[in-house]
């Protein structure tokens, strides 16, 4: 068990020491991802960066996932109403526009695209979100989260290069269960770990 989403990521650096060369972006999966990314980054002295990506679930519960989009209009998942995705591209938009209109993005072409997020359910969000990364010509994906279950790191085995991790996982049904302190994580939350990231980052020089 994790204490909070900040000491998964000072787990989580250590086991990236060795996996992630100079030239490699930490992407953090909106919103509870940059957390612990902010926390990679910082320690590895890497460039750190945000991913949008939505997660579409099914009505009631129990709230089966159905798959996930991104802002760049990959779509993981093939039993997803189309309403719905639509519906999921234009929340994705306004999420995506208010991250970059505050910050320029981090280029990853050609680079090393360390995905970072608190924790993986299904995989379905991590597919995604290497699947962007991949389309926007990094040369190499690495995805890594404090807990993963055991299907999902078999699943992801095809998009990414290398999936760190702490503890693999018969299933995860819930993150929570993993942290002893586990707040609901806001894009409010993830802009201003970004922005005090990047105020270290420019004091530092």
């Amino acid at each position: 068990m994790f204490r909070d989403r900040a000491a998964a990521g000072e787990m989580l650096a250590h086991r990236l020491t060795h996996v992630c060369p100079t030239e490699s972006v930490v992407l953090g999966v909106a919103a509870g991802g940059v957390a612990v990314a902010h926390e990679i980054a910082r320690r590895l002295d890497l460039p750190l960066d945000v991913v949008v990506v939505h997660r579409l679930q099914a009505p009631g519960p129990p709230h089966a996932t159905l798959g996930a989009v991104t802002e760049d209009r990959i779509i993981v998942g093939d039993r997803m109403p189309a309403d719905d995705v639509r519906a999921a591209f234009a929340a994705i938009d306004g999420r995506s526009r208010r991250f970059h209109e505050a910050r320029p993005a981090v280029p990853v072409a050609d680079q090393t695209a360390v995905i970072v997020d608190d924790g993986v359910m299904t995989g379905a969000t991590a597919r995604a979100a290497c699947l962007l990364a991949r389309s926007r010509g990094a040369r190499r994906v690495v995805f890594a989260a404090p807990v993963m279950p055991i299907r999902a790191v078999s699943n992801l085995a095809d998009v990414a290069d290398d999936l760190p991790r702490i503890v693999t996982a018969p299933s995860v049904p819930v993150l929570s269960a993993w942290y002893l302190t586990f707040p609901a994580a806001t894009d409010e939350d993830a802009l201003d770990l970004l922005t005090r990231f990047d105020a270290r980052l420019a004091n530092s020089h």
